[in-house]
């Protein structure tokens, strides 16, 4: 009984520290060197987007009245789209949730869309849901969980960012949960076995 019970209790524990951080590239948009208030229009090393259509900043209180919210760029978009496309593929049981914060650069900002992939296909949006204050931001949080009979299981997950002028994004994380039945059932199916074995 006292193996069942803390194999219970580690089950349950691990429901709250099963969450793993997904490696991203260049999520914070420091790989740029831009002094404040420099900028380029190319896409960010570790993403692919159209040139001219978003860049990397380094906006300042002085320069622009606004400043990143991780380190010292963002990345920016005048109707472009930044993705990237992950190390992870979509699998059964496991929530994805994608985390950015979205600035609000004072008298440009016009809405944003943050976005999860798989296999190149929208599965999870914000789209605007968020209205950070003048200079400010706010924190979106997208999440998705893929089913047993998702048909999108298999393929590559990805981050799409994108605005219609002067969206800034900033601190990208993105995190994959697996279910607390699938962390625990292996364990649980070995100890039944091994009763069963007694």
């Amino acid at each position: 009984m006292r193996r069942w019970t803390t194999l219970g209790a580690l089950c349950a524990l691990s429901a709250v520290t099963a969450a793993e951080p997904v490696t991203l590239v260049n999520s914070s948009f420091e790989d740029a060197s831009h002094g404040a208030g420099g900028f380029d229009l190319l896409a960010p090393n570790g993403w692919s987007g159209i040139e001219n259509t978003l860049g990397t900043f380094h906006p300042t209180i002085d320069t622009y009245g606004y400043e990143a919210t991780d380190g010292d760029h963002v990345l920016f978009t005048n109707g472009g789209t930044a993705t990237q496309v992950t190390g992870e593929v979509l699998e059964a049981g496991v929530t994805y949730e994608l985390t950015v914060d979205i600035i609000a650069r004072p008298g440009l900002f016009d809405g944003y869309a943050v976005r999860l992939l798989a296999g190149g296909r929208t599965i999870a949006e914000d789209a605007s849901s968020l209205t950070p204050v003048v200079g400010g931001s706010v924190t979106t949080v997208v999440t998705y969980t893929a089913t047993a009979d998702d048909a999108l299981l298999g393929r590559s997950v990805a981050i799409s960012l994108w605005g219609p002028f002067q969206a800034n994004f900033d601190n990208v994380r993105l995190t994959a949960v697996p279910a607390p039945g699938v962390v625990c059932s292996f364990g649980v199916l070995g100890l039944a076995a091994s009763r069963r074995r007694r």
